[in-house]
Formats: structure tokens, sequence, C-alpha cells
């Protein structure tokens, strides 16, 4: 018997159904039941979503599985303040605003920057 670990985080984001997560979806659904049978199955997962996660890759149907929890990584992209709380940077205009504390002259585009506000709005 083996011990299979598998990073199941990508599908408890945002963009679980494309790239990674559709990814470890598919690979996890299809595994033969011989196989789910004749190996340990261990998922890391984060604390926040944890169910929904182990319920889109049917863990149920593993009889032997573990959850493993991994720490919530930090936001990569820095915050500003706003009225309605924090928000975070892409992390472009990050890089944007950084080179420019370096001395290079650049204008930012702030469309990106609204797109990502306007959810605030009431």
């Amino acid at each position: 018997m083996s011990t299979i670990g598998v990073d199941i985080t990508p599908i408890q984001g945002p963009h679980r159904m494309r790239g990674v997560g559709s990814t470890v979806i598919n690979v996890l659904t299809h595994i033969s039941g011989e196989d789910k049978r004749n190996n340990v199955f261990v998922f890391f997962v984060y604390e926040f979503n944890k169910h929904e996660a182990l319920d889109l890759i049917n863990a149920s149907s593993f009889p032997n599985y573990e959850v493993r929890l991994v720490p919530a990584a930090p936001p990569i992209s820095p915050s500003i303040k706003t009225a309605k709380g924090l928000v975070n940077i892409p992390t472009r205009l990050k890089h944007m605003r950084d080179s420019r504390n370096k001395g290079t002259k650049i204008s930012m585009c702030f469309y990106s920057l609204s797109r990502m506000l306007s959810h605030l709005k009431e």
C-alpha cells in the first residue's frame, strides 16, 4: 500500500474550474476504484472551504484518505486603504509603484484599479 499526497489547494480559490484546479479535479475523480482501495491518499487543504474542496473531488469515494491542513499563504500583493477597508493591489501595479520609488518616471494606468475597486460601490 502506497501513500499518495495531493495538494488540492488550487481548487479552493476562485479559479478552481480552470488550469491546475480543473486538472486536480479530473485526475482525482478518474482514479480507479482498485487504486483508491489499494493506496492511502493524503489531501493537503486550507482550512477555509475545506469541505467544499473535498466534495469537489468526491473524497468519500476514497476509503483510505486523510486530510492535512496547510497554513494559508499571506497575500502576495500589498494593500491600499479605502473607505470600505483594505484592498489588495495587483502585483503589476505594485511593481510600477516600487519602480517609481527608485526614481523611474512612469505614469500609472488606473483602469485596472478602478475595475478592482468597482465591487466596493454600493
